[in-house]
């Protein structure tokens, strides 16, 4: 880290910094293992349906329920947790998610014996998932310079994204050497949770406590630095013109904020609804066996790793970090990916998957610079969370409406053209936030 002993000042800005510091990649790494461990316990469960329907004696529907009621918890304790990070600082708001999960996931071999028990326990974790998250997302930003931040966004839901398939490898194996689905809960997500408690506490820290009076680093770097000169241009124009919100009335008032949270409500649609959507549909309307189905889907989910980091390059590098122009193409090209899976043959279905699954995590990437750009600093944990909130509730109305439509229609082609019309849609909150 190189710092200015005899900081230099531009105009009224201080440089502390010449270049960014290293230590922004340390935080990147454990907001990726923090927050994608909470991703990776939502799907524990999902990895051992039948045992846990067999266990419990539970039908379908229960079981859904079940699967469902972390993400109920996660919706509802987000704007909380936004709030609580806003005033505890995301440190300590973020460690205190981490020990509730440890503490709720390690109680299940003895809370979920039944599936009342079981459900409340689901609940809980979303609770902690909720503390994490917003917190998680703000801090990444706070820590890397515009010109980068894209990418550092892209490659954190990237990668968080990716933590699903960790449960769907280690938890059948855990099952057959003879842990119970309880346990098997309790090791994969009580355990790992306990340690990166510690470790997020004693080696992170919040932007402002590491540079004490400043919101992010762009503050203490040069604006050469920090951004391109275009940016920089735009952000003193932006600053003279416009007042962000500082204050949670304001933040409720503010139009851009609920455009931004429209805009990942549709987005959420799309990658937390596809999980759903794309089995189902090559199942019944395309009448192939489990095993194509499960290698078509798994390579189509691999468009979130790709697709993630790659919008938040191109709206670092092609648009100078200006980021609603990548939101614009991508909620295009989403559109037009799902407009051509009914007319994709079955040897070229994993590859539009791919395409449309990657379409829409390439406005994941940018957008997720977007909340902090919206408002002051001290705003910044809150925006995030309201945002995942707006996602996570648009991803569980997906599932719903989906299956609704699909069974009324008798296709699950309708919500194929359902998804395509709300992509596009995309594009209007995109152009009122013009970030």
């Amino acid at each position: 880290m190189s710092v200015d002993a005899s900081p230099s000042c531009q105009g009224e800005k201080i440089i502390l910094l010449q270049k960014p510091p290293a230590a922004r990649w340390w935080v990147i790494v454990m907001g990726i293992l923090t927050y994608g461990h909470f991703f990776m316990t939502m799907q524990l469960i999902s990895s051992m349906t039948t045992t846990v329907m067999e266990d419990l004696d539970i039908t379908v529907t229960e079981c859904t329920w079940l699967l469902t009621a972390t993400k109920i918890g996660f919706a509802v304790f987000t704007l909380f947790g936004g709030s609580l990070g806003t005033k505890l600082g995301s440190r300590r708001t973020i460690t205190l998610g981490l020990i509730l999960n440890s503490v709720f996931n390690l109680l299940f071999p003895w809370g979920a014996a039944a599936y009342e028990g079981a459900f409340i326990l689901c609940l809980l974790q979303g609770f902690g998932g909720g503390l994490i998250s917003g917190s998680a997302i703000s801090v990444t930003c706070r820590w890397f310079p515009a010109r980068s931040r894209g990418l550092a966004t892209g490659i954190f839901t990237g990668m968080v994204g990716s933590m699903f398939t960790i449960a769907s490898v280690c938890c059948p194996i855990l099952v057959s050497i003879g842990l119970s689905w309880q346990q098997t809960v309790a090791v994969m997500g009580g355990i790992p949770a306990a340690v990166l408690a510690v470790v997020y506490f004693a080696t992170v820290k919040d932007f402002g406590e590491t540079y004490p009076g400043y919101a992010s680093v762009d503050d203490i770097l040069p604006e050469s630095v920090s951004m391109t000169e275009k940016t920089a241009a735009n952000k003193r124009r932006k600053i003279r013109e416009e007042q962000k919100p500082d204050s949670m009335g304001e933040f409720f008032r503010s139009a851009k904020v609920w455009m931004a949270g429209l805009l990942i409500f549709i987005t959420g649609w799309m990658q937390l609804g596809l999980g759903s959507l794309f089995p189902q549909l090559l199942l019944f309307d395309y009448a192939l066996p489990d095993d194509q189905v499960a290698s078509i889907t798994g390579l189509a989910f691999l468009g979130m790793m790709v697709g993630c980091p790659l919008g938040g390059i191109i709206s670092d590098r092609v648009f100078d970090g200006v980021r609603y122009p990548m939101l614009i193409i991508g909620a295009i090209f989403t559109g037009a990916m799902f407009l051509l899976i009914p007319h994709t043959p079955v040897s070229l279905m994993a590859l539009v998957l791919f395409l449309t699954y990657g379409g829409n995590a390439s406005i994941c990437g940018p957008f997720w610079s977007v909340p902090s750009e919206l408002v002051t600093g001290k705003m910044a944990v809150m925006a995030s969370a309201f945002c995942s909130t707006m996602g996570t509730i648009g991803g569980l109305a997906a599932s719903l409406f989906m299956t609704i439509t699909a069974a009324a229609a008798g296709t699950y082609l309708v919500p194929v053209y359902i998804c395509a019309a709300l992509a596009f849609a995309g594009v209007i909150p995109a152009l009122v936030i013009r970030r």
